[in-house]
């Protein structure tokens, strides 16, 4: 399979994949949350993209279809 890479998602502003490449490990999604705010933000909708082997999460913040933030943390 192809996976973009994050850099590709984040030139590109495409629609969200259930799985992407990053640092050369694959995230998948696993949760979605809507009306979250977040940097001065509201109205936001949070996907999260987790590494089971690595314990890590992606976290992508999208207002009306653009990414505004993403943000790493240890799961």
């Amino acid at each position: 399979m192809n996976f973009r890479t994050i850099e590709q998602i984040l030139t590109e502003q495409p629609s969200i994949d259930r799985k992407i490449k990053y640092r050369g490990k694959i995230f998948k999604l696993t949760k979605t949350a809507h009306d979250i705010s977040h940097g001065g933000y509201s109205d936001l909708t949070r996907y999260t993209y987790q590494n089971e082997e690595e314990h890590q999460n992606l976290l992508f913040f999208c207002y009306k279809g653009k990414i505004v933030f993403v943000e790493t943390e240890l799961g």
